[in-house]
């Protein structure tokens, strides 16, 4: 499996990372935020050839490119469907976006199909899970590989969900010693994500999410994951592919 990330900073891009988004084998997007559109024509990503695209929850950092996906995508030509999986106002959201920019989905040269999520369901080459969050928001599980948590406070139920994956891409969005206000924003600190990987048993953990206010901090999210995970610890980067 070859996974592509494009951004990988939490909250808001910085200079150097753009928010949210994975390319998954050339045909699976996993969250389309600020700069994924960029990212994917800086490497010649072929946009016909993504089939779905998966938004784990509606948060801006995590859908803000969605439109302008659409739209590129509109514009270039494509004439395939395409589906946009994604929590329960998943097509709600995505048109109303569409309508704020002046463009309607009729007026697109391919159609749209929407599945939406409702809980933890087995959608065949992968599965989801409700995490905590603010707002709904799903972890997904792609066979027995990959893991990516999205924005989730410590969740006991991604240890039997993440369990003997090769990759679990955990969120840390604060470290340690701020903790206490993760949690209270419905997000994970670096031992938090290591407690997870290594009741999970899993083989690599990627620390991901980290905003641009700790993004210089990444040595020290990495050392206190290691702290609670005996197993490989990373810090993700974009345009960074891994293939597991």
């Amino acid at each position: 499996m070859k996974l592509v990330f494009l951004g990988t900073s939490g909250s808001f891009p910085s200079k150097d990372k753009m928010c949210p988004a994975i390319l998954v084998e050339d045909n699976f997007l996993i969250d389309c935020g600020e700069g994924a559109v960029h990212r994917l024509l800086n490497l010649n990503a072929n946009l016909d050839e993504i089939e779905s695209v998966f938004i784990s929850h509606i948060h801006a950092d995590h859908i803000s490119s969605l439109p302008m996906l659409l739209w590129t995508m509109w514009l270039q030509g494509r004439k395939s469907k395409l589906t946009i999986i994604g929590p329960p106002n998943i097509q709600e959201v995505t048109e109303s976006l569409l309508q704020l920019m002046g463009t309607s989905p009729k007026r697109f040269s391919f159609t749209i199909q929407y599945k939406k999520i409702n809980g933890s369901e087995d959608l065949g080459e992968f599965a989801v899970l409700p995490v905590k969050h603010g707002v709904p928001t799903f972890a997904i599980k792609i066979g027995d590989k990959f893991v990516y948590t999205s924005d989730t406070a410590p969740y006991e139920s991604l240890i039997n969900f993440a369990k003997n994956c090769k990759l679990l891409a955990h969120e840390t969005t604060f470290p340690d010693e701020m903790k206490e206000e993760a949690h209270i924003h419905y997000h994970s600190s670096p031992s938090d994500a290591a407690t997870i990987a290594s009741k999970a048993n899993v083989e690599t953990l990627l620390l991901f999410h980290i905003p641009p206010p700790f993004q210089n901090l990444e040595e020290k999210f990495i050392e206190q994951a290691k702290k609670y995970f005996n197993g490989k610890v990373f810090s993700a980067k974009d345009l960074q592919i891994i293939r597991i």
